[in-house]
This record gives C-alpha cells, sequence and structure tokens, in this order.
C-alpha cells in the first residue's frame, strides 16, 4: 500500500498517480490552499483575457455561472464584467428537494444567502424550466482532466443540471493546480465538460 504523505507535506507525484475520487478531492483542496494571495488575486482577469478572446463567451446571449466559495475561482469580476456587456447571467439555487435550477440575475442585488452559504437568486427570481437550452454554463469542482473529465464536491448537482441540459455548453473553471495531468476515472453520471479554462489554458474536448 503506498505512503500517503501528511497534511503538511505530500508530493506532487502523490498527485499524479493518484486515482480515487475522494483522495484526489483531498489533494485539490491542498493544491489550492497553497496558492498565496497574489496568485489567487490575479487569476480571475487571467481568466476573463483567455475568454475574451474566445468567439462562444463573446457570443453568448446567455451565460451560467456561481457565486464563488472560498477555494474556487473568484467569479465577481466575470460576472461584472457580463452584466455590463448586457449578457443575461444565471445562477444556481438549490430547492427544497435538494435539486439544483438556474435563475437569471441582473445584479448583485437579485442575490441573496441561500443553503451552505452560497450566494443565490431571490426567492422571487426562482422560475424553474426558463433556461436556454444552449446557455452556456462556466461549472466549478475540485479536480478537472485534460479530456473533460470533472470530479465535483460529491452532491451531484451540475451532472444532475447538465444531464436535463444536454444542449448546454459546459465549461470547466478552476485553478490550473486542479488540472488533473492524467485522465480521470469517471462514472457514467459523471457529466463531461466540453471545456475548460483555467488562468494558463483554454482548450476543448471532443465529444461523442
Amino acid at each position: 500500500m503506498r505512503q500517503q504523505s501528511s497534511d503538511e507535506e505530500w508530493p506532487a507525484k502523490a498527485w499524479e498517480d493518484e486515482t480515487d475520487p475522494a483522495r484526489l478531492r483531498q489533494l485539490s483542496k491542498k493544491r489550492i490552499a497553497a496558492l498565496d494571495g497574489d496568485k489567487i488575486a490575479a487569476t480571475p482577469g487571467q481568466i476573463l483575457s483567455r475568454l475574451e478572446d474566445w468567439e462562444p463567451w463573446r457570443k453568448a446571449a446567455d451565460v451560467a455561472l456561481f457565486a464563488a466559495l472560498p477555494g474556487e475561482v473568484p467569479t465577481d469580476l466575470l460576472l461584472e464584467t457580463l452584466w455590463l456587456r448586457g449578457t443575461r447571467v444565471w445562477l444556481p439555487w438549490i430547492g427544497p428537494e435538494g435539486i439544483m435550477e438556474m435563475a437569471a440575475v441582473a445584479g448583485s442585488a437579485d442575490l441573496v444567502a441561500g443553503r451552505f452559504g452560497i450566494r443565490e437568486p431571490r426567492p422571487e427570481l426562482r422560475i424553474p424550466g426558463e433556461v436556454p437550452p444552449e446557455i452556456l454554463v462556466l461549472t466549478p469542482g475540485l479536480v478537472f482532466d485534460r479530456h473533460g473529465g470533472r470530479i465535483g464536491k460529491g452532491k451531484g448537482f451540475y451532472d444532475r443540471w447538465l444531464a436535463r441540459h444536454p444542449k448546454a455548453l459546459a465549461v470547466g473553471l478552476c485553478f490550473d493546480v486542479q488540472v488533473y495531468p492524467g485522465q480521470l476515472l469517471c462514472k457514467p453520471h459523471d457529466w463531461p465538460m466540453a471545456h475548460l479554462v483555467t488562468e494558463c489554458r483554454l482548450e476543448s474536448f471532443a465529444r461523442s
């Protein structure tokens, strides 16, 4: 059995050789926690620069984003940019049965604290079933690979939502340290990403 590294010291090889999703989540959190504040602060601008050179982003009439939690790429700059240019922005909310939906929001005043402390659309804006079918969806996660694979936090909110909206353009959004060098062992219900954007890359993947 492989020796596991301590919480304080873990070799890069542990990340490269690991295949267990639970262990990869732990390692990803450690890699994110090791980022310094300047790196985190610079990342949204670097990602936005890549997106602004990308035709699907420039032409998107509807974009789904998320209000970031600690450990996720800050999204306020992306949100403000979309609102300023008149793009219709959608953010997720979790219903009482644990099903994720999306609602259109016109500004930060349309957000309130929801489940898990995540900022969500105000209740009066939550009208299920109105999302355009080909919406561009910037998707959070803990681990991504360069084949379209994604490991989320284990709740399956985005996998189930994307399965209900198969024409949506799923774009993984993360720090580059979250990109796994191999190919993740994804399960049939894990929805593949069509694209991946980080501060260092914007890549596209073939979909069957």
